[in-house]
């Protein structure tokens, strides 16, 4: 276990966790919804990373229970998306078994291989008329491939990789059409005034989350001369605008905030795209213009924290400083991820003293907030953001 800076501050967090996973213990089993973001599957992510942590058998044996209710009920759910659906589902079951918290006796093969079948079968409406969805499903491919490899003769893994290449294909594509050719068009949507702020911040921090999950490809080896081609165009695009967001901090705070929410996430992109490519020069843009976006922004984002819309918008935020922590261990970043986190607590109070509150699941609620405190006592179970860092 890493320590963070103070036993206090560990023993502080450790009671928080625990209840925050009482909460769960109690009324998990009342939601209806199944989905990664918002109902049982994420709140059984977070049990079973906890059960792990205080080597609970109380806790893996609920969120067991909560996950065959989810089992129980994916045959009938129709959502073919991540946030909501059996995409999101299927990734977070994949990567369960691939941390050994769960067992193949809790989630049989079949079922994976019924999941494949209607993931797949949905590839090919995915287009640029969903690229949050394209990601995603790239996304869960990727953990597929990753955990059960790819075998020529065997004809559900040689399936599964030619999925996994058309997603890719589908992803320059896409790139292709929407920015090809001209590298000052996420620039020009950075900067645009008129562009409304929800939608310009949905755009580029799904930029970002396409660039994170592509530069997987690398690390995996898998698909690597197109991968390699597609980051180096999207990085073009990328480098500017977060110069622009950088040098154009709005006066306003609640403009202030998204936009250094934007810059966090391209800068998080930035640099894993950096790592898994081996390129240092990305790497080291981020780290300089993540220490300049916290000196310049902080003055005007605080506020934002605070602000309960924001939560899954600080959760994101959090893990990053916390991934950059862990690989720089840096003081200033250190304190970001305390300082976010702080809030998060914060609004986990306000949670669990409102008894009509739905906020439950991984994406803005207990369970994500509980996850974002448990990667801050153990730097090794950071890992759980890649379900975040891509919506």
């Amino acid at each position: 276990m890493e320590l963070l800076s103070t036993y206090n501050l560990i023993a502080a967090r450790e009671m928080q966790l625990d209840r925050i996973a009482r909460y769960l213990l109690i009324n998990g089993a009342l939601s209806d919804d199944i989905s990664l973001f918002h109902g049982k599957t994420g709140m059984a992510f977070f049990l079973l990373h906890y059960a792990a942590h205080r080597q609970s058998d109380r806790y893996r044996q609920f969120a067991e229970e909560i996950l065959q209710d989810v089992t129980g009920a994916i045959d009938s759910y129709p959502q073919p998306d991540y946030a909501k659906g059996v995409t999101g589902i299927a990734w977070g079951l994949e990567h369960l078994l691939a941390r050994n918290l769960i067992t193949t006796e809790t989630v049989t093969g079949p079922l994976l291989s019924s999941l494949d079948e209607r993931i797949y079968g949905w590839h090919h409406c995915l287009s640029r008329s969903y690229p949050e969805e394209l990601t995603a499903h790239l996304h869960y491919v990727q953990a597929r491939i990753a955990r059960a490899g790819y075998d020529k003769k065997d004809m559900e893994k040689l399936v599964r990789h030619e999925v996994y290449i058309n997603l890719t294909d589908k992803s320059e594509r896409r790139f292709q059409q929407q920015y090809g050719g001209d590298a000052t068009l996420l620039l020009s949507l950075a900067r645009t005034p008129q562009h409304r702020l929800a939608a310009k911040y949905h755009e580029v921090t799904d930029y970002a989350g396409n660039i994170i999950v592509l530069s997987k490809n690398l690390s995996y080896n898998l698909y690597p001369a197109v991968t390699m081609r597609l980051l180096s165009d999207m990085m073009q695009q990328l480098l500017p605008a977060a110069e622009y967001l950088l040098q154009h901090i709005p006066p306003a705070a609640p403009e202030a905030f998204l936009y250094f929410s934007m810059l966090v996430e391209l800068l998080h992109a930035c640099y894993t795209a950096g790592k898994n490519s081996g390129n240092e020069e990305w790497r080291i843009f981020a780290l300089e213009k993540m220490f300049l976006a916290i000196d310049g922004y902080m003055p005007a984002v605080d506020t934002g924290f605070r602000h309960s819309a924001h939560i899954g918008k600080t959760m994101n935020m959090a893990q990053i400083f916390r991934r950059f922590h862990l690989e720089y261990k840096d003081h200033a970043l250190e304190n970001m991820y305390h300082r976010t986190t702080d809030h998060l607590v914060d609004q986990s109070y306000l949670m669990t003293a409102n008894s009509h509150n739905k906020h439950l699941g991984l994406r803005e609620g207990l369970a994500g907030i509980g996850l974002v405190l448990l990667s801050g006592i153990r730097g090794d179970l950071c890992y759980w953001d890649e379900s975040i860092l891509i919506s």
